[in-house]
């Protein structure tokens, strides 16, 4: 697949913040509906994009209440799950998976405070709904050359996302197609144009913990499609 245009002003690919454009925009070109992200950190490394697809997404990431609404941490999204239905404090006493200090500081009372649990009639219950916007993920790492270190690192994204890819200029892609194919990774080669090639797809899969794959959606919807580029990257050696 390739796509985008060729930027006007092609600065050589020094830093792997400069990759992050052209792959930006073939992430936004797979899908009409979802938000795109910048470094998203759901317990498995800090992924250097993350797409996620679908009306849900599209729709949570252009709203300011939703942006205010989400979900920030993975204890507030366990607690969601549990609060499915109304549960006493000795029921969420018995539950707290870290502890119940930690469920209250960490997770309750952010939640109270947002508006989004309530205690009534001496029991926890859900204020409204939020949609989850995570039926689709793709995350991608970027690295310059080391394409070693991208299979591992971008490996461990299979926790979150349905889909992995690494992300390279294209002579170091070509080299990490085998190596990244042995594990379900999507490789993508930019070339001298910073045009974007997939090289190999990714095997679609189940995100391997659901909770994670919530948090990494909340929080891509939280920034929306996030437009400040970061700062960091490795400089070509």
């Amino acid at each position: 697949m390739t796509t985008g245009t060729a930027l006007a002003e092609k600065p050589v690919l020094r830093r792997e913040v400069d990759l992050r454009d052209p792959v930006a925009a073939w992430l936004e070109s797979r899908c009409e509906k979802g938000c795109v992200a910048d470094e998203i950190d759901a317990g498995a490394g800090i992924a250097d994009l993350v797409a996620t697809y679908g009306r849900t997404a599209s729709e949570r990431a252009n709203s300011y209440r939703y942006r205010y609404v989400s979900l920030t941490s993975r204890n507030e999204v366990e607690l969601f799950r549990f609060l499915v239905k109304a549960r006493t404090e000795l029921e969420l006493r018995e539950w707290a998976p870290w502890g119940w200090k930690s469920l209250r500081e960490n997770a309750m009372a952010p939640l109270l405070d947002r508006g989004l649990i309530r205690c009534s009639s001496g029991k926890y219950e859900i204020v409204e709904k939020i949609p989850d916007p995570g039926t689709n993920i793709t995350a991608v790492e970027l690295k310059l050359r080391d394409w070693r270190r991208a299979v591992g690192q971008a490996a461990r994204y299979h926790l979150f996302a349905h889909e992995v890819y690494i992300a390279l200029p294209m002579a170091a892609a070509e080299k990490s197609i085998t190596a990244a194919g042995e594990l379900g990774i999507g490789v993508l080669g930019i070339d001298d144009d910073h045009i974007v090639r997939e090289l190999a797809a990714a095997v679609p899969n189940q995100p391997m913990d659901d909770s994670s794959r919530r948090l990494a959606a909340e929080r891509s919807v939280a920034t929306g499609w996030a437009t400040v580029k970061r700062v960091g990257g490795s400089s070509l050696r």
